[in-house]
């Protein structure tokens, strides 16, 4: 039986990687650390294919978040609410991603899975960072919401220093619905009057806005 689009896109998954090491110091991850208490070779050695609700190391590499403040009450690892109540995803403290930098002598994990309006957020003591690449990605009350999006570029220095640069993309306000083209014009006037030798009637038309017959004059200058 052929395989269908939707269904090999979805089998290519199980085969890709869970995260990236750039220059032994960072981390990158789709979701978080879970409980943290996995190291990078177990994160190497995860079999493929792969069933993501089968291994909890994948789940939450996948799906766990940071808790959003430093605060002493938000260390520590935390069932996740917020990803299904009692699905076995985490939400882990600074102290948590601390650990893990130091035990796997890494400097920063870079996550995404979360929206930030800014498009990036530094977190747990400058130790992780959600970063956010989509922007106007949310509909509030049915207007694109204005959310940066941001990538992050990375160096080392001279000294061998880690350094990340962020860049940041502004949001796009809601752009004015673009001028009709002539065809469009000429296709509007063509049902009018096929509409007419129909039914005998005129075909209701909407008052054309000051863009249009602004747009519409000047194209009928140019021609």
């Amino acid at each position: 039986m052929e395989i269908g689009v939707f269904e090999a896109v979805h089998s290519a998954f199980d085969w890709m990687p869970l995260g990236a090491l750039v220059a032994n110091k960072v981390l990158v991850l789709h979701g978080g650390l879970g409980d943290g208490t996995w190291g990078l070779k177990e994160l190497e050695q995860i079999k493929r294919p792969m069933q993501v609700l089968e291994n909890d190391l994948a789940l939450n590499a996948l799906w766990s978040d940071p808790s959003d403040s430093d605060h002493s009450m938000a260390r520590g690892v935390h069932a996740n609410e917020e990803r299904g109540e009692g699905a076995g995803i985490h939400q882990f403290g600074p102290d948590i991603t601390q650990a893990f930098c130091m035990r796997e002598g890494i400097d920063l994990v870079i996550r995404s899975h979360q929206f930030v309006r800014q498009g990036y957020k530094v977190m747990h003591g400058g130790h992780l960072i959600t970063l956010f690449s989509a922007r106007n990605y949310l509909l509030d009350d049915g207007e694109p919401s204005n959310n940066d999006s941001a990538m992050l570029l990375l160096a080392t220095d001279l000294n061998g220093h880690l350094r990340v640069h962020p860049k940041r993309l502004a949001f796009l306000p809601d752009p004015a619905p673009p001028a009709p083209s002539r065809w469009a014009v000429f296709a509007q006037s063509f049902g009018e009057c096929w509409h007419f030798l129909a039914t005998g009637q005129r075909a209701k038309r909407a008052k054309p806005s000051v863009t249009f017959r602004r747009k519409l004059s000047e194209s009928s200058a140019r021609h």
